[in-house]
Parts: structure tokens; C-alpha cells; sequence
């Protein structure tokens, strides 16, 4: 590889990386102004609405965009994708429109809006990381969050139902129309009858990847659509809310470092140095995050957050915890994705099955909100502590092995 193309394979990563980043900020740093503008309520309609579109959105595309970098006619298959998306959005458009009609609320709707163009947007994005398009990309993963805190902080009036709801469809729907704008030109479209080979020829990616993303999205939502079922959206919504602040270094520092000890899996001599500086500055900066929080008085949450908030200090304590666990794992899950896949996907089974146990005990036992969260935390906290467990015996395993080598 020359320097030239090292230089621009950096540069690229950078604006992917940077772009992610800057838009998980973006978010965390609009909460607390969002938090002032919308109650509880909102935020637990939102949440548990998002959670469902999402599983909705795997639902349509059958997630056959993730071989378009190993198709012999991409172009095709993107418009297979697309073809796809439209076909399961109408079947899905049926009763989801009834529903809407029946209990007159234009959130149900709002909710198959984001579904179907956050499909899209997926879709599109995945086509131009395939043309090398890193500029673009960047340009996608900041447009959907500028819109959706701008409508949400100044675009209330305009709003149909739950506003945050609504304008984070919006906010997909012009990302979606961006991404095709974008790739005008490229799809070709075969006729209808011939997406029944295609989805047998990609039938993997319905077999596994289908079911190991609703299971992702299902266990890191669970304590949201569980706290909405046993508790309504007013206490969903502190949950949502202290997930959206908890998760935030997860989604950022989390995955960059995970993102480094992927690039050491070439150099296997590595492997084992960068394993623990990344560990190391995950279980500090998880350790920081839940000392900062629990310290934080309880008299102050009003101020930064909103009168209605006063809750909230004990559910963000919780998350924390949670979300530090989750930080120590998730900074060092690139070797599960890359030596275990069977572990990696026994975590998400691990994470959803405990979770579904937490909602059945809580039920049993007439828990409280907060005894609820414990328990969920601590399902979490083992099953990501047993994640890292396993990534650190594969960072030994390759240690071992140069060792080996050298001798």
C-alpha cells in the first residue's frame, strides 16, 4: 500500500469516524435544551415508538444491502433492495394505517415513516461506502440528527402527534431522499418477479443476519419497552432519557477503540499492548462516568434538565452502571466479531433472555420502577463482564501463539 493511499484511507476513516462522532455529541448535547421542551411523556412515546420502527426497518429491507460490496451487479441489487423496501413497507403500511386510524394518532404513523426511510437511508449509505464515497457518507450521518434537533427544538407547532416522533421521521425521510439523490442514475430495477431469486440467492442474509439484528435491537431497547409496559411513557420516557446521556460515551469512545484493536488483529504482536490500553482507559473513563453522575446532587437536575426531571437522578445512577459495563465491553467486541461470532451473537441472546426474565420478575413481584432497572443493570453488567472476559482470552490466545512463534 502506498503513502499516498494510507493517507487517503486515513482521511476517510476520519470523516466517517469524525462525522459519527460529532453527531452522537450533537445529540447528547441537545438533550438537556430538548429535556426542557418536551416532558417525560414525550420522551417515553418516542422512545418506545423508535424501538419498534427500528425492528420495523430490518423488518423491510431483509438486510440484503449488506452484499452489495460482494455482488457481481451492484446496481441491480440495489434496486433489488430498494424494490424490496417499497413491497414490505405497503405490506406493513396496512395494518399499521389501521391501527393509526383507530386510535387517531398520526404518531403510529410518524413511527412507519422512520421505519421505511431509515431502511432507505441504510440502503443508500451502504452504496456509497461501496464507491469509496466517504465525504458523502459523513454528509449522511449528520443531516438526519441536524434536522431532528432543529425540528425538535423549534418545530413543534408544525408537528402531527408526538413531535419528537414526527421529526425524526422527517429528518429520515430528507436523509433518505439525500442518499437517493445522491446515487440518481444508479439503481437498476429488474422486474418484480425476479426478487424471489434474488432473496434466495442472498437467503443467508434472511437466515442470519435478520435475526441477529432484531436480537440486537431488541435487547439493547429492552428496558425501554419493558418500562413502558410495566410502567407507562412517563417512567419509559426517564429511561430513554437516561439511556440517550448514559450510552453516549459507549457510541463514541466505545467505538472508536474498538475501532483501533480492530486494526491491531493485522498485527497479532500488538494485539495483547493495545487490548489493555483500551480496557484500561475503558474501566477508567466507565468508573469516572458512574462516580460523576452518582456525586451530581439531585437539587441540580431541575436546573439542567427541566422542573418535570426531578426523577430522573436514581434511573441515570442505574443506566450508568449499565452503560459502563457495556463501555468495557463493547471497546474490545471487534474480537468477538472477528475470532467468536457464535459469542458474539450468545451475547445479544444473553442480554435479551435476561432482560425478558427481569420484566417477568418485576411482574411476579410487583417491583418497582427502580427495582426493575437494578436488576436489568445487573443482568447486563454480568453478561457484558463475561463479553470482555472472552475477548481478553482471545487477546492472550494470540499472545500465546507470537510467543510461540518467536521462540
Amino acid at each position: 500500500m502506498t503513502a499516498r493511499s494510507t493517507s487517503s484511507t486515513l482521511s476517510a476513516f476520519g470523516n466517517i469516524l469524525g462525522s459519527t462522532a460529532v453527531a452522537q455529541l450533537l445529540l447528547l448535547a441537545s438533550t438537556p435544551l430538548l429535556m426542557h421542551r418536551h416532558d417525560e411523556a414525550a420522551f417515553g412515546v418516542f422512545g418506545t415508538a423508535a424501538a419498534l420502527a427500528l425492528v420495523a426497518s430490518v423488518a423491510v429491507s431483509l438486510r440484503l444491502d449488506h452484499s452489495l460490496h460482494l455482488s457481481d451487479r451492484p446496481q441491480a441489487l440495489l434496486g433489488s433492495c430498494l424494490q424490496i423496501i417499497l413491497l414490505g413497507s405497503s405490506i406493513l403500511a396496512v395494518p399499521v394505517l389501521a391501527l393509526a386510524a383507530a386510535r387517531s394518532d398520526p404518531t403510529v404513523v410518524s413511527a412507519l415513516a422512520f421505519a421505511v426511510s431509515h431502511a432507505v437511508w441504510t440502503t443508500t449509505t451502504l452504496y456509497l461506502n461501496r464507491e469509496n464515497r466517504f465525504r458523502a457518507i459523513a454528509l449522511q450521518n449528520l443531516l438526519p440528527v441536524v434536522i431532528f434537533i432543529g425540528g425538535a427544538l423549534w418545530g413543534e407547532r408544525l408537528a402531527l402527534g408526538n413531535a419528537l416522533m414526527f421529526w425524526q421521521a422527517t429528518a429520515y425521510v430528507m436523509a433518505a431522499a439525500s442518499g437517493l439523490f445522491l446515487l440518481r442514475g444508479l439503481p437498476h430495477f429488474d422486474p418484480l418477479g425476479a426478487l424471489g431469486s434474488v432473496v434466495r440467492r442472498y437467503r443467508d442474509d434472511l437466515r442470519f443476519l435478520v435475526p441477529a439484528r432484531l436480537l440486537a435491537l431488541l435487547s439493547s431497547n429492552i428496558t425501554v419497552l419493558g418500562s413502558a409496559w410495566l410502567y407507562g411513557p412517563e417512567l419509559a420516557g426517564l429511561v430513554v432519557v437516561a439511556n440517550r446521556i448514559s450510552r453516549a460515551p459507549v457510541r463514541v469512545l466505545g467505538n472508536g477503540m474498538s475501532n483501533v484493536l480492530r486494526a491491531s488483529i493485522m498485527q497479532p504482536g500488538a494485539l495483547h499492548a493495545t487490548f489493555t490500553r483500551v480496557g484500561t482507559i475503558a474501566a477508567i473513563a466507565g468508573i469516572a462516568a458512574v462516580v460523576v453522575v452518582a456525586l451530581l446532587p439531585e437539587r441540580l437536575y431541575p436546573r439542567l434538565f427541566g422542573d418535570g426531571w426531578g426523577q430522573l437522578a436514581p434511573v441515570l445512577v442505574i443506566t450508568t452502571v449499565a452503560a459502563a459495563f457495556q463501555l468495557l465491553a463493547g471497546s474490545v467486541d471487534s474480537l468477538l466479531n472477528t475470532y467468536e461470532k457464535r459469542a458474539s451473537f450468545h451475547v445479544n441472546v444473553a442480554l435479551f433472555g435476561g432482560g425478558c426474565a427481569a420484566i417477568g420478575i418485576a411482574v411476579a413481584l410487583d417491583w418497582t420502577l427502580i427495582l426493575y432497572l437494578w436488576s436489568s443493570s445487573l443482568v447486563a453488567a454480568v453478561v457484558f463482564m463475561a463479553s470482555f472476559l472472552i475477548s481478553y482470552r482471545i487477546a492472550r490466545r494470540q499472545r500465546s501463539a507470537v510467543d510461540g512463534q518467536s521462540a
